[in-house]
């Protein structure tokens, strides 16, 4: 039975790469990544806080009582995820914090950020 479920996974596998919806895919599992570390975090956050996991790097924002969960250095379109549908807000310093502990932060991710910020100067 173990070899007719291999075959029958790599023969899945390679339909999905020839017909092209690998980026899909792998956009599904960057999501499945933000929903793994919202499992890990459920207690509400006080401040935001930038966590590492496996090459990738999440924003934990407080908000309303809950934590919104967003991907910094996607790979793959849509380049902002979030997980999380409170309407956060960041100050000046929140978004230093953030730059400053993201190596990779990706651009459009940093300006959708930014349109969060309320005491820009």
């Amino acid at each position: 039975m173990k070899p007719l479920v291999l075959n029958l996974c790599f023969f899945l596998i390679t339909v999905v790469q020839l017909t092209g919806c690998t980026d899909e895919m792998d956009s599904k599992l960057e999501y499945d990544r933000i929903g793994k570390m919202q499992l890990t975090s459920l207690a509400p956050v006080n401040k935001i806080s930038v966590i590492s996991k496996d090459e990738y790097y999440f924003a934990v924002v407080p908000c309303g009582g809950s934590n919104v969960f967003i991907l910094l250095n996607p790979k793959f379109e849509p380049l902002y995820k979030q997980i999380g549908s409170c309407d956060y807000t960041l100050t000046s310093e929140d978004m230093v914090l953030i730059v400053k502990e993201t190596p990779i932060l990706d651009p459009t991710v940093r300006e959708c950020l930014r349109s969060h910020v309320t005491d820009r100067n």
